[in-house]
């Protein structure tokens, strides 16, 4: 139990050291400014009101049309019953999905026929919606089953580790948040109509989200608000944009009002005090919409509930976390950089958020971004439970559509703090890697990279499967995409990295503009791999890439393997090497998850070189043409 305990210590010595106290909020505005500046009772709602129709037929344009043909699809839709044994699955064999994929349907309708309602302004989804809202009031929680472990005791102190929601003990994650967030908008625009039917309906309601999300977001101190200085990532500011909408949209007690907001900018500023400034998304592109774009929507809220008086956008890291997004893209079938959990295709609708982001901070590269998206995904409305993304999303819709075309030359880039390279030289594109193993969604990837040519996959990295119970446990790391042997990196005296925040690199050398990257990675690797040392170079030109890796070890157990993952079996033979020194094998992969084999089809393939002159020192050199 001692070693436990100074263990968890120590951890949190490192993260606390790993933040930078920014504060940008807390140490900006007072409460007393807070309180001036909040506009209360609702009348900072950018949007016109439910009985304005023809605000919002000038909003909507031709996007009406296709709001209300949404909505129909479901107007005959059949709420889905998710029974206790749909949440135990999760406890029992791992399954988030059973209980998840309903959950996510009946969301996904609600907010279909709600925004039908906007449009169309007729009452004619409104029985279906009050079908909807009184089916989510009934739940016990909108917690998702993989999160419920964490709801808490009958004294709010100790996790109960079940994944049956406890009426009793309410906590807010992801799906609870989303879904107080769309049920306040609902109420705001249709509380009376839902009163011509019968008052109690609003009351349910409101009494719900209060219940579910406005005195649990006070009364506890959940682990993603980071008030412990412990580690946090997009839950923080998820959570916190979907809350403060609850409250903006339902609370006029402004006492109570200012110090949600207060305690929601403490919050979001752990979050800021821990991301890096260099403003890359060490969760990768796919999580980028869930960290800096729900950070873009939590500011761009405040931003309007103050009048622009709470304002961000100024900071260079605000745009620097904005242009990643832009920075990661590839080309081609929709392909990103996707290290950790990322997946490598980003198919998402994100022009509008991504649109807005840059007017706000003034990036002509994330709005030109924002229309190179729109070509791709004509319907700038995303589809799914986010309110207000939609809905700023269409009254931003003809400032984005008539905006005028902005170009922007790809620029190779190196992000010094996170230690990501992204170069583009001619027909090929590097993405490679140093960090650490205890990033947020990490995998076992020091020194690791992916390599495309034409805008085509050639060395890759997989991305992760389905989450399970598994995915985030102390079981995370006998998944074979998280660790690095089914990475392109070296496998020393039969020895893979290891995950922890002590298992890094160590940057030599970078130079993005010559796509030059050199490393030592040895530290990457525990001590039974007897490594002293391991630099690997890489050197990105017009005409390929060259690997050279230059190493020393104590002493030689089992030969050095280096490991390379390719998209296609066929292109291994495009990779040059000693193959006098070399002993090459390749494993298939076979893809049974959707989640990969969606991406990259029925199998990948692994090419392992198993060194016939093992050594305590040398080089290897290897290239791609």
């Amino acid at each position: 139990m001692k070693r436990i305990f100074l263990t968890l210590c120590a951890a949190f010595v490192t993260l606390c050291a790993l933040a930078v106290p920014r504060n940008y909020l807390t140490s900006r505005y007072s409460d007393d400014q807070i309180r001036q500046w909040l506009i209360t009772e609702q009348q900072w709602v950018p949007f016109p009101s439910y009985y304005d129709r023809s605000a919002w037929d000038n909003m909507l344009g031709k996007n009406k049309a296709m709001l209300i043909k949404r909505g129909e699809s479901k107007l005959n839709y059949n709420w889905e019953y998710i029974p206790a044994t749909a949440y135990l699955e999760y406890n029992r064999s791992g399954n988030r999905k059973v209980m998840e994929d309903p959950d996510s349907r009946n969301k996904n309708a609600l907010a279909a026929l709600f925004l039908a309602e906007l449009a169309e302004g007729q009452g004619r989804f409104i029985d279906k919606i009050i079908d909807g809202v009184f089916y989510e009031c009934e739940r016990t929680s909108w917690v998702l089953s993989a999160h419920l472990p964490r709801q808490l005791d009958s004294n709010n102190q100790n996790a109960t580790g079940s994944s049956l929601p406890n009426g009793a003990s309410q906590i807010i994650d992801l799906g609870s948040g989303e879904m107080g967030g769309m049920l306040s908008w609902i109420y705001y625009f249709l509380h009376a109509e839902f009163d011509r039917v019968d008052p109690a309906i609003s009351s349910y309601l409101h009494q719900s989200i209060e219940s579910k999300i406005l005195t649990p977001y006070m009364q506890i101190d959940h682990w993603w608000m980071g008030l412990q200085d412990q580690f946090t990532n997009n839950w923080n500011v998820w959570c916190n944009f979907n809350v403060l909408q609850c409250f903006l949209l339902l609370e006029n007690n402004q006492d109570r009002l200012v110090k949600m907001v207060m305690r929601s900018m403490l919050c979001v500023d752990k979050f800021l005090n821990y991301v890096k400034a260099d403003g890359a998304c060490e969760e990768g592109p796919s999580y980028w919409g869930h960290a800096a774009g729900k950070l873009f929507d939590y500011l761009d809220l405040l931003y309007i509930a103050t009048n622009g008086h709470v304002n961000l956008f100024e900071e260079s890291m605000i745009q620097r976390m904005g242009e990643y997004i832009a920075h990661t893209q590839i080309g081609g079938n929709n392909w990103v950089v996707n290290f950790a959990d990322a997946t490598a295709q980003f198919t998402d609708n994100i022009s509008g958020l991504v649109y807005r982001f840059g007017k706000r901070t003034h990036s002509s590269l994330m709005i030109g971004y924002a229309q190179q998206l729109v070509q791709n995904h004509p319907n700038v409305v995303v589809q799914g439970t986010d309110v207000f993304r939609a809905l700023t999303s269409l009254l931003n819709y003809d400032s984005l559509m008539n905006e005028p075309i902005v170009t922007s030359k790809y620029t190779n880039i190196w992000y010094n703090e996170t230690e990501f390279m992204y170069v583009r030289k001619g027909k090929w594109f590097l993405g490679a890697k140093c960090g650490h193993n205890d990033e947020s969604h990490n995998h076992n990837d020091v020194g690791s990279f992916i390599l495309y040519v034409d805008n085509t996959p050639l060395l890759i990295d997989a991305g992760t499967g389905t989450y399970t119970r598994q995915t985030f446990s102390s079981e995370r790391y006998t998944l074979w995409m998280m660790q690095s042997g089914w990475h392109s990196l070296p496998v020393v005296n039969g020895v893979e990295q290891h995950n922890g925040r002590q298992f890094h690199g160590h940057v030599l050398r970078a130079n993005e503009s010559k796509g030059y990257l050199k490393m030592d990675i040895a530290q990457a690797y525990p001590d039974s791999a007897s490594l002293k040392s391991w630099i690997r170079t890489y050197q990105l030109t017009d005409k390929g890439l060259q690997i050279s890796d230059s190493w020393q070890l104590g002493q030689v157990n089992q030969p050095n393997e280096i490991h390379f993952l390719f998209a296609n079996e066929k292109d291994v033979e495009r990779l040059h090497y000693d193959k006098k020194r070399f002993h090459a094998e390749i494993d298939e992969q076979l893809l049974s998850d959707p989640r990969l084999g969606n991406i990259w089809g029925k199998a990948i393939y692994r090419l392992r070189l198993v060194d016939q002159q093992p050594a305590t020192k040398g080089t290897y050199s290897f290239s791609i043409k």
